[in-house]
């Protein structure tokens, strides 16, 4: 009310003050679009010097909005397979918008960013155990429709693995009472298969070196852990076995004599407005922390299907970590799971991973894309990128190599010079005096890889690491499936090889899927490596294709279903299935 009763004053005219009127958003850029000449254009990113610790305050509120992102994900694909294979009869349209709305809702400002009251936090954490109750039984719901009526059972005779994204996966997956199984699954897809049985096959080994090291390697990646402490001290990618050649080994991400893993604690007061800022004096107060002395490490698994490692830290008085370093079959990526007791206040603690190699950026995963920031501190532009925003991804490469540091619901990372930061929680007091006090659970990866980013399949694989395989073990009471795949896009290149560059990000039913007569999927993709493609799409059961907006309005034909994409571009297509 204050702010419209001073415009009402200011539209009257103030000497000295320019005239000002209130109107519409609409108005407002219909009146610029008459005269564009004079607008200026800024390119690149308008980044905000301020308000950097809402990246990471309030750390169990991203977490929660992270799974219920992906969940609600699922939840769309997995009931547009249904509709693919004509089996879906009723569409549970106005449940999945309710827990979409409920989602929305806690990204509101001040919610997400970790700067409301603590009340608002007890109410998100309901809406979160909604979305993740309510979410769990429309999954068994979609899958009933896939697979045909199961019972989930922890000792069943079979399988059901569906897989959300759109390429395929050999994953370890836990089936309870610590055992595991390695599953290959269909893009977009599902198969399903018999429970296995006898001794897995798998190509992890973890052996004990003469350096007091723990030696975890598979068929693509190899690792030295520190028995001391937990940190990593070599980190190497494996390349593609050839026949009768040794297999090449890349050179050891971590800079020699340096240690990646490594937890760093920093005192956190910012001048103003606790839980939104990070100042960057705290770079200057670091806290030392004997993490040696007090630091267990035991191998609790070694292979074939995975080895692992928990690493028991009591960094502070005030912050226990639990770490579990874990090494799957046929996986690229080193895990870290965490689990971490903390009761500091005004403290920040980070994760450090130097990486070695020379480059002047690092690039960060954003919303359908990513962006390249730099290393140094040049420029006062530069400097003030200490810390940045970051969505499931950070890499740092040169030519021919590189590493990736993934998370599970991170946002804030900080890179300079050649080593990467994941800062990992905070400990302000206002507005909420508890924020982020307790117990939290979250986990992270690092990835090296020949070649450079686009190269790599880093981005397929942060995709995997927070959107795992959907298994079910069950007992059929139907029918059964052979694998069967549902991906849409294929790209290939004057060889005839299957390229990369077109990722297929959301497959849904349409907002009208239950009142039009035209059931349509919609599907939307993204170019993600900041190049131009041509791609052609294939869809089951389709009698016509369209390119539609973000509203899935204003449907456009798709010639000989095929697509072009610009660097990034964002495109969403509209699938008619047969009657």
């Amino acid at each position: 009310m204050q702010m419209l009763e001073r415009l009402q004053r200011f539209s009257a005219g103030i000497a000295g003050l320019p005239s000002v009127k209130l109107g519409s958003p609409s108005a407002f850029f219909h009146d610029l679009s008459r005269d564009t000449s004079k607008l200026l254009t800024w390119s690149g990113e308008l980044y905000f010097e301020k308000h950097r610790g809402t990246y990471t305050s309030q750390a169990k509120n991203k977490y929660w909005n992270r799974k219920c992102e992906v969940l609600l994900h699922d939840i769309e694909c997995l009931f547009a397979f249904a509709a693919l294979q004509n089996r879906l009869e009723n569409y549970p349209q106005e449940e999945i918008a309710r827990l979409w709305k409920l989602l929305l809702l806690n990204q509101f400002h001040d919610v997400l960013p970790g700067s409301s009251i603590g009340l608002v936090y007890k109410d998100s954490d309901a809406h979160y155990r909604d979305i993740q109750t309510s979410g769990a039984k429309l999954i068994d719901v979609a899958v009933s429709l896939l697979v045909g009526p199961f019972r989930a059972e922890p000792n069943a005779s079979c399988l059901i693995a569906c897989n959300t994204l759109p390429f395929a996966r050999s994953e370890v997956v836990s089936l309870g009472s610590d055992s595991l199984a390695l599953i290959d699954a269909p893009a977009m897809g599902f198969t399903v298969l018999p429970t296995p049985t006898g001794a897995p096959a798998g190509d992890v080994t973890c052996t004990r070196t003469e350096g007091g090291l723990f030696a975890l390697e598979n068929t693509w990646l190899y690792a030295e852990i520190d028995a001391r402490d937990g940190t990593v001290v070599t980190l190497c990618a494996k390349a593609e076995p050839e026949a009768g050649q040794p297999q090449r080994r890349s050179q050891s991400a971590v800079p020699r004599g340096r240690h990646a893993n490594r937890f760093v604690i920093y005192d956190d007061t910012p001048n103003y407005w606790d839980n939104w800022d990070l100042d960057a004096f705290h770079l200057e107060k670091p806290i030392t922390v004997d993490a040696e002395s007090h630091t267990f490490v035991e191998q609790t698994d070694c292979g074939p299907l995975r080895a692992s490692l928990r690493v028991q830290i009591q960094l502070t008085r005030k912050c226990n970590i639990i770490q579990v370093i874990s090494l799957s079959a046929n996986s690229r990526r080193l895990e870290f799971h965490l689990q971490v007791d903390w009761t500091e206040a005004h403290r920040v603690l980070k994760v450090e991973f130097p990486v070695n190699v020379h480059t002047p950026v690092a690039t960060y995963e954003t919303q359908f894309g990513s962006v390249q920031r730099a290393t140094n501190t040049n420029t006062s532009w530069e400097a003030a990128r200490f810390e940045v925003c970051g969505h499931k991804w950070a890499d740092l490469s040169e030519h021919g190599f590189g590493m990736a540091l993934l998370n599970d619901s991170k946002y804030g990372y900080s890179a300079r010079q050649n080593t990467l930061w994941l800062t990992l929680l905070r400990a302000g007091k206002m507005p909420d005096e508890n924020a982020d006090m307790g117990t939290h659970s979250f986990a992270y990866a690092a990835v090296p890889h020949f070649g450079s980013l686009q190269e790599s399949g880093v981005i397929e694989e942060a995709a995997a690491f927070n959107d795992p395989l959907i298994v079910r073990p069950a007992q059929l009471h139907g029918f059964a499936q052979q694998p069967q795949s549902f991906q849409l896009v294929t790209h290939r290149s004057a060889e005839g090889q299957m390229a990369v560059g077109v990722m297929l990000d959301t497959l849904k039913l349409a907002d009208d899927y239950e009142e039009s007569k035209q059931k349509r999927v919609v599907a939307r993709f993204y170019e993600c490596h900041g190049g131009s493609h041509d791609t052609r799409l294939f869809v089951l059961n389709a009698t016509r294709i369209e390119e539609v907006n973000l509203l899935e309005e204003d449907p456009r034909p798709v010639p000989d279903a095929q697509l072009h994409f610009s660097p990034f571009q964002l495109r969403t297509v509209a699938f008619t299935l047969s009657e």
